[in-house]
């Protein structure tokens, strides 16, 4: 692992983060906006969606996958990062991996009024499932 490798790893990781979170979010709310339009009985040329309203979905759609790219591409180069500065230790890339997982789990739960700890130890053990799903497909 070197310093570029993980630059690039993590970029592609902001990338994807960014495609799939956008479509996804302003899929949801354009279509919440279309349903809005039939349940108000609108014409179709007076529909939500091409309204300051569908320039809103848009703009917060953005904003959301450039958030999510972000915290995608932290959450994939600080591991890196580690597995970089102790080459002979690489297992504690997973390890700080797993722990950020611990950490936005609490910092998640906290914005909702969950249990810190329950969301804490569930993206953890995800975290963990999802390095048994790599040993075991051979990524690394």
């Amino acid at each position: 692992m070197t310093l570029g490798l993980a630059i690039r790893i993590s970029a592609f990781a902001f990338g994807t983060g960014c495609l799939v979170l956008f479509v996804s979010g302003y899929v949801d709310l354009r279509s919440e906006l279309v349903r809005a339009t039939r349940e108000l009985s609108l014409a179709r040329d007076k529909n939500l969606a091409v309204t300051r309203l569908g320039h809103a979905v848009l703009r917060d759609s953005g904003l959301d996958a450039a958030a999510g790219g972000t915290a995608s591409f932290l959450g994939c180069f600080l591991p890196l990062v580690v597995a970089v500065i102790v080459p002979s230790q690489a297992w504690i890339g997973i390890v700080v991996a797993i722990a950020m997982l611990a950490v936005l789990g609490a910092a998640l739960a906290r914005s909702i009024g969950g249990r810190w700890l329950t969301w804490s130890i569930i993206l953890a053990a995800s975290g963990m499932v999802l390095t048994g799903v790599g040993l075991w497909l051979q990524i690394a």
